[in-house]
């Protein structure tokens, strides 16, 4: 049986709330938390992909903007190793899925989120 690997490098982990003329601030931790509490749900994307590709691995870094509802506005791929389009489109697709806490009334929070996925 196959056991797979999924890390996440927190220390690129970018986040920056913007407003018209000013940077505020959104819990870091509490977004980390719900990822970290739902990375099943990210490594089974990579997963479902794997089955049929043994050779996909690599790091995908995941974008997306929390709005002050505390709801995914948008979601995107800002980088790619993994170079599968099933495999990113679940995860942009998960993420919107997701509750984050609030962004400051007006703004828009803007995470980007490194995995790296490796079958084993």
């Amino acid at each position: 049986m196959k056991s797979f690997f999924i890390s996440t490098i927190l220390i690129v982990f970018s986040l920056t709330a913007k407003s018209e003329n000013t940077e505020v601030s959104i819990d870091r931790e509490a977004v980390k938390v719900v990822i970290q509490n739902n990375l099943n749900v990210f490594k089974k994307c990579y997963t479902d992909e794997y089955k049929n590709n043994k050779n996909l691995a690599g790091k995908v870094v995941l974008a997306w903007e929390i709005n002050d509802q505390g709801v995914v506005a948008k979601s995107s791929i800002k980088s790619t190793q993994v170079n599968n389009e099933n495999t990113e489109k679940c995860l942009t697709e998960k993420v919107k899925a997701l509750s984050f806490p609030k962004a400051p009334t007006g703004t828009i929070a803007d995470v980007q989120y490194p995995f790296v996925f490796k079958g084993q």
